[in-house]
């Protein structure tokens, strides 16, 4: 395990994150034989996986908060493929990661401690106004929509950049009032076309019998022309 007692000095620059994540097959199960690696500032470190999830504790130095992340199943014998993530202080949460070579891209998301769903009919590209971009799932019974004004990696809120998230079949939408304000989405990479956008996002909202649900996800989508 990467987990480990970690003291910082009083007054440093160092600060500490513990990375949170679902790692799923292409069937949506837990993975139950597999590990996580992770590479930061040219280390590479690893973690077994045998429940589908992982907690890894480690430190966010000289300002530096890019990460690859990459899942393998040893059952399956597939990879999650390098994916980008932006460390956090305190927390890190990559949403869900799929190992599943032969899904190119995908959404999901998670509500409170309920199976992940995962959308793979999806599409990304650069809105036509406002500098921003688009990521979306349309399907006969649900609509996701992510929209964002800025192109640029970084942590927002529901602040900045107007972003906003969009699920039918969760009755999510956080341009409503009651949406608690904290949202948080993280854009991880924005590529060329034809390479990926990559998003985390996590925040809770009402759904519709007025409780307060959590929610986590992920997004791993081909940017389109």
């Amino acid at each position: 395990t990467i987990n480990q007692t970690i003291v910082i000095p009083s007054g440093s620059s160092i600060q500490q994150t513990t990375i949170l994540g679902n790692f799923l097959d292409c069937n949506n199960n837990p993975v139950t034989d597999g590990y996580l690696e992770l590479t930061y500032s040219g280390n590479t470190t690893y973690q077994y996986i045998n429940n589908g999830v992982f907690e890894i504790n480690t430190l966010i130095c000289n300002a530096v908060t890019n990460i690859l992340i990459e899942g393998t199943d040893y059952n399956a014998l597939q990879t999650t493929g390098e994916i980008p993530f932006t460390l956090a202080p305190i927390t890190t949460s990559l949403g869900t990661i799929i190992s599943c070579n032969t899904i190119d891209e995908y959404i999901t998301y998670q509500v409170d401690s309920n199976p992940a769903v995962t959308y793979v009919s999806v599409y990304g590209f650069s809105n036509s106004s406002g500098g921003g971009f688009t990521i979306s799932h349309q399907s006969p019974t649900t609509s996701f929509v992510f929209i964002i004004d800025t192109t640029a990696s970084g942590t927002y809120t529901l602040a900045d950049f107007n972003p906003r998230l969009f699920i039918t079949e969760l009755g999510l939408d956080t341009s409503n009032a009651t949406t608690p304000q904290n949202f948080k989405f993280v854009v991880n990479n924005f590529g060329v076309v034809g390479d990926y956008i990559d998003v985390a996002y996590s925040g809770n909202y009402q759904d519709s019998t007025g409780a307060t649900r959590s929610i986590t996800g992920t997004m791993h989508v081909r940017r389109d022309p």
